[in-house]
């Protein structure tokens, strides 16, 4: 799953979001730069897409879980991947 933040999202907005995650049980990585802040939420955990909506500074959420699904570790090569298409 992909989160946008919007563009005026501080840093506590951010780290909310990524804590609502990974209690989730996913892994999350995250790419920052020129004002943009996008959020990989990695593996197969179980969160609402709707209640991560409604959260502070979120501007979209891509859900495309089967993306970076992975058992044998290869999520965060293929998120790493995914996100330079957003640089």
């Amino acid at each position: 799953m992909i989160i946008v933040m919007k563009p005026q999202a501080n840093i506590l907005m951010v780290e909310h979001v990524i804590r609502s995650f990974q209690k989730g049980g996913f892994d999350v990585l995250v790419k920052n730069g020129d004002g943009k802040v996008v959020i990989a939420a990695i593996g197969s955990g179980n969160i609402n897409s709707v209640a991560v909506e409604r959260l502070s500074g979120v501007k979209t959420i891509h859900e495309k879980n089967d993306l970076f699904v992975s058992t044998e570790g290869k999520g965060f090569v293929e998120a790493h991947e995914f996100l330079k298409k957003w640089d």
